[in-house]
């Protein structure tokens, strides 16, 4: 039989584990461009979190572009320089291989929708990198999912204990 308390004993459990998964897996994005000087200016930082073995990692495009719409020849440009690192090691150098996912829905919208996600690779090759499996699928309402961001001032090493209860989340069918 279950207790009250082997339930909250295993969620504080998941919870702590997760945390643990974040912390390892989460990294903090710099991006910069070099200077006439020869001095690097840092134009742009966010975080990311690595997504498959070979530490392919999963940000927003504009971290890497530092502005949303998205333009090509701000991604491509030789001058610009994307480091990350976890909280536990060094700096290694990233090349974003998609930069902004345009779509066009075409008479949903005037438009094409851009999508603010990008895809870093290491540019020396990893094996074995600790990372955040991820879905798919889509949700089913009233599924728990995993939401994170930052804001502009980010710390390392970054903590990740202050999680939002699935019960003080509303969800609405529209």
């Amino acid at each position: 039989m279950t207790t009250g308390n082997d339930c909250r004993e295993s969620v504080h459990s998941e919870r702590a584990s997760l945390c643990e998964l974040l912390q390892e897996t989460t990294y903090l994005v710099f991006v910069l461009l070099a200077g006439r000087d020869g001095q690097p200016e840092l134009i742009g930082s966010g975080t990311a979190v690595a997504v498959n073995a070979r530490g392919d990692l999963l940000t927003a495009a504009h971290v890497v572009t530092t502005r949303f719409p998205i333009r090509a020849e701000e991604v491509e440009d030789p001058n610009v320089v994307i480091l990350a690192k976890r909280k536990s090691s060094a700096f290694s150098r990233y090349a974003s291989p998609l930069c902004g996912l345009t779509v066009d829905l075409g008479e949903l919208l005037t438009g094409p929708l851009t999508v603010d996600l990008a895809v870093l690779r290491p540019v020396d090759p990893q094996t074995d990198v600790e990372f955040l499996p991820i879905s798919f699928r889509s949700p089913i309402v009233g599924e728990t999912v995993l939401m994170a961001g930052y804001p502009d001032d980010i710390e390392l090493p970054f903590s990740f204990d202050q999680m939002l209860p699935a019960s003080s989340i509303q969800v609405r069918k529209q």
